[in-house]
């Protein structure tokens, strides 16, 4: 529920900054680098298979989502009880900067998968802190639009970070984890300034965001001691109150399934279309410019359609998206013999038709998250909320990842004896199908308040101003 009455435009564009800054990095480190720069550590370092070292960065991925689980909601209960969010994503986005810039001082998995954890952790509380700020800068009527614009200038980025990656493979070399196809070399990986040139366009990007104006709850900023105290006891009180915010938790459950899917191909995606569809690296890179062209103009028009249709309509748009995306992915995967090329063919057709519909999805489902929850949570719980959807969202993708992981190392060993190790993704995608239509059912029964119930949450949440949940409870008490 907003607290403001009028959306400041400007404001709305210097806070799209911080969406077109993180961008980067998600392009950059969890879609290109992560997982093959694992894969080709463990073979060259330690002496593994592919698979072997592809299920071992599933699982200690799937493991440092426990720190998240743990972490982001308290940082939401925390940002509630401090009425301002914007400080708390410019600090812990120094985190992930940091680890960012140091990835590649050791090849080793233990150094660079524990530099990883640290900017993931450090990726999604920000993320969790900017989603929450949104309330303070937007109209209830603009919401939805306001989340699709940010999300949709987001994408802008993703032309100069895959800039960064084909310039990295002509200076350093082209990267190479699947033995199958020559020798496995670092390329690009290994240099210092590959980390150093994402670092820096984030930063680029993040300046304008340092000009934007929340509106804050009136009052000091409580002290560090205070702070976390009182978030603690916040979180025990959602707990105890659950019965009061079912369909809160009702959308968490189902968004658990439709985040599940999307945080895995997000990670896998890339890997899918190098090593089932069989595109060179920076052919692959090249072809995600049309999705990103794409995905600017329609992910908007998703967060309008929130607005306009009401939030359910932007779960349902995604989930159709998604839908036609995956099967057309399994049917490419599994003809197209690992030897798809550009041209008016089917298989090359359907490859597309997966990246664009796929790819827009990515960006839609934080669009469907931002507007369901923000329709959904009252004012002072907004950044808890976000913290608890996040929860799904990460333990998701510590199973997701997991089960993907397992999948690889069980099936690859069998379709490559056969020649047909490509088919090996095409059951990977079938399982995040299954996720989505999970997903989808259980959205169906989420009920949203109606528009004069979350018009007076707001009036309550500026007349309380700074005081403490634990204040206001006592008294209610006292009247009681």
């Amino acid at each position: 529920m907003s607290i403001v009455k009028k959306t400041n435009k400007k404001n709305v564009f210097l806070f799209s900054f911080y969406d077109i800054a993180n961008t980067v990095y998600s392009q950059v480190i969890q879609s290109t680098i992560i997982l093959r720069y694992i894969q080709i550590i463990g073979q060259v370092e330690n002496g593994m298979t592919k698979d072997q070292a592809y299920f071992v960065f599933t699982t200690i991925q799937a493991l440092s989502q426990i720190l998240v689980v743990a972490l982001i909601p308290l940082f939401g209960a925390m940002m509630d009880r401090a009425g301002r969010k914007k400080p708390f994503v410019l600090t812990i986005t120094g985190i992930t900067l940091i680890s960012t810039s140091l990835f590649w001082i050791k090849k080793s998995i233990a150094v660079v998968m524990t530099l990883f954890i640290l900017a993931n952790l450090a990726y999604w509380a920000a993320l969790a802190a900017y989603d929450a700020m949104i309330p303070s800068l937007a109209a209830e009527k603009d919401i939805g639009k306001t989340s699709g614009i940010a999300m949709g200038l987001g994408w802008v980025s993703i032309i100069p970070a895959i800039g960064i990656t084909i310039l990295a493979n002509s200076l350093w070399g082209q990267p190479n984890a699947d033995p199958n196809q020559g020798p496995v070399v670092y390329g690009y990986y290994a240099n210092p300034w590959t980390y150093i040139m994402t670092v820096g366009l984030f930063i680029l990007f993040l300046i304008p965001f340092l000009f934007t104006k929340e509106k804050a709850k009136p009052g000091e900023f409580p002290k560090f001691k205070e702070l976390l105290n009182d978030s603690f006891g916040e979180l025990y009180r959602t707990f105890r109150d659950i019965r009061k915010h079912k369909e809160m938790f009702k959308f968490i459950i189902g968004y658990f399934f439709i985040v599940d899917m999307a945080n895995t191909a997000n990670i896998i995606l890339l890997d899918v279309l190098r090593d089932a569809i069989g595109f060179p690296e920076s052919q692959s890179l090249i072809l995600q410019l049309p999705v990103v062209f794409t995905a600017i103009f329609v992910i908007p028009i998703i967060g309008w359609m929130g607005d306009k249709f009401g939030a359910k309509a932007t779960v349902w748009t995604v989930g159709a998206l998604y839908l036609v995306g995956l099967v057309s992915g399994i049917l490419a995967i599994w003809y197209g013999k690992k030897s798809v090329s550009p041209g008016l063919t089917l298989m090359f057709i359907l490859t597309f038709i997966m990246m664009i519909c796929v790819g827009i999805g990515l960006g839609s489902t934080w669009v469907v998250q931002r507007v369901m929850i923000l329709k959904l949570a009252p004012p002072e719980k907004v950044g808890e909320y976000v913290g608890f959807s996040y929860i799904a969202g990460r333990l998701n993708a510590s199973v997701a990842i997991f089960i993907w992981g397992g999948i690889i190392k069980v099936f690859y060993p069998i379709f490559n004896a056969k020649g047909y190790d490509y088919r090996t993704y095409s059951i990977g995608l079938l399982f995040l199908l299954f996720l989505l239509v999970v997903g989808m059912v259980i959205t169906f029964f989420v009920k949203i308040p109606s528009d004069e119930e979350r018009k007076k949450w707001a009036e309550d949440y500026i007349n309380h101003g700074m005081k403490t949940q634990t204040e206001l409870e006592k008294e209610r008490n006292k009247k009681s």
